[in-house]
């Protein structure tokens, strides 16, 4: 859950540099401003290694992205609907 996981720390940190977010999220520089770049309508650049959260639903909505599916497994028919939390 790399995606969810950096840009749920730009929703958080809205305005942030490289080096904060990476240690915010615990992943690469490299792979950070990959994702930043894979949502460059709500995350712009704002400085060198620099960016600003322009559209925070639109962060949220990415990263909550997968979510349910990644962390609650639906469960089989003999196991029946069960308790599912929904984000």
């Amino acid at each position: 859950m790399t995606v969810e996981r950096v840009l749920a720390a730009a929703a958080v940190l809205r305005e942030f540099g490289l080096a904060e977010i990476s240690a915010f999220c615990d992943e690469q520089p490299p792979r950070i401003v990959e994702i930043l770049d894979s949502v460059a309508t709500a995350v712009q650049p704002c400085g060198d290694e620099r960016w600003r959260v322009v559209d925070l639903e639109a962060v949220r909505r990415e990263a909550r992205r997968g979510t349910v599916v990644d962390v609650l497994p639906r469960p089989s028919l003999e196991e029946g609907p069960g308790a599912r939390l929904q984000l």
